[in-house]
């Protein structure tokens, strides 16, 4: 079991900026073609940090911040994830079983066949240390992500050309 340490991104709290959050709705940070990433607490923020390298990099991302786990926002997620044909989850969770799997398994039951790239922490012991060293062990830092993504992308290019190959055939 892992409990977050430090401090969370977001706005500064005040009685005059709360508003209610609908249950299970996510939300479009940010739009972009070439890869969706879906994100989940903690992770919320990092991803938008690594969109902004991809961006340099010529990979444009469109990020979610998801909110829920459960109930998923499947009406916001599916029809991106058609769309945009590649898919990355970010969660500082255990991968076996966490967040990355729910949306893989969402992706199946909506028969959405797309490459689904997760990153999270692996099913291994994870050494006591300061959060930033951790997520750099486990490569959860924002360019670490981010070249990850990259090379995931690169080894999926030939799928996608036989997929826009078979598109043009029809």
């Amino acid at each position: 079991m892992r409990y977050p340490r430090g401090h969370g991104q977001g706005i500064p709290l005040s009685t005059n900026n709360l508003k209610s959050l609908p249950i299970g709705k996510g939300e479009i940070l940010q739009r972009g073609q070439d890869v969706l990433i879906i994100a989940y607490g903690s992770m919320v923020y990092p991803a938008l940090q690594t969109s902004a390298i991809l961006s340099e990099n010529g990979i444009e991302a469109t990020v979610i911040n998801a909110r829920f786990v459960k109930p998923l926002d499947t009406e916001l997620m599916m029809p991106l994830a058609r769309q945009i044909g590649v898919v990355v989850t970010m969660e500082e969770g255990c991968l076996d079983g966490g967040f990355g799997t729910a949306i893989a398994e969402a992706l199946i039951k909506h028969h959405i066949f797309v490459p689904i790239i997760r990153i999270g922490v692996p099913d291994q012991l994870v050494e006591h240390a300061t959060p930033e060293e951790a997520k750099l062990t486990l490569g959860l830092s924002p360019k670490q992500k981010a070249d990850h993504i990259r090379v995931e992308l690169q080894s999926l290019r030939p799928v996608s050309l036989q997929r826009s190959l078979i598109t043009m055939n029809q």
